[in-house]
């Protein structure tokens, strides 16, 4: 699966964030958008994921060499990001089992060895909304990185995560870089410094 994107902008109130962004994203490749605050990191994972619509410029998703239906999109990415909600009044349990209906585990994972490679073992029946800040984002970075989509956006991914979950988000992340096209937010070095490709959004003022 890559992403192509041709002539790319976005602007808010008159006020261009960035412009003219030609680039292609590739199927077991990872890539850091850098850039001051401001730059467009967030907004453009946003506009990559759907969420938001670009000024102007096109998106295209492929998957071997076919073209996906704008429509269709969601089901082929996930993005996880500091200010995603969760379904607080849920249980760690519920939540999973919900998720799950929908999207389906990489191999090697399962509802069990999730919970437990995560961290998060013995809170299955703890509602989310109990959950530290640390702990709601290991299981934000957990969906994206165990489930099979093939595209994974991560905004900021050690935001609120202390030493061992930092340590936790590095040795999972990379090892699933083969497997997915990654693309990371972040001016914070070690969330991103494995990356193979790296675009400057500052350069697209």
């Amino acid at each position: 699966m890559n992403i192509e994107v041709s002539n790319l902008g976005k602007s808010f109130n008159h006020h261009r964030i960035f412009h003219n962004l030609t680039y292609t994203f590739q199927q077991g490749q990872s890539y850091s958008l850098l850039g001051p605050n401001g730059s467009g990191k967030s907004t453009l994972l946003k506009i990559l994921s759907g969420f938001m619509l670009a000024s102007n410029g096109i998106i295209t998703y492929k998957s071997r060499d076919k073209i996906i239906d704008p429509e269709s999109w969601y089901k082929y990415q996930f993005i996880a990001a500091p200010y995603m909600e969760l379904p607080e009044e849920l249980t760690l349990s519920e939540f999973l089992r919900f998720h799950f209906k929908f999207k389906k585990f990489s191999p090697g994972y399962e509802f069990d060895n999730a919970i437990s490679k995560c961290g998060l073992q013995g809170k299955d029946e703890v509602q989310i909304k109990n959950f530290s800040s640390g702990m709601k984002q290991r299981l934000k970075l957990a969906l994206g990185m165990y489930s099979s989509q093939e595209i994974l956006l991560m905004d900021e991914p050690a935001t609120n995560l202390d030493q061992s979950g930092v340590e936790w988000y590095l040795r999972e992340i990379k090892g699933i870089l083969p497997e997915k096209l990654v693309i990371i937010a972040s001016n914070t070095l070690i969330e991103h410094d494995f990356c193979q490709n790296c675009l400057n959004l500052n350069e697209l003022k």
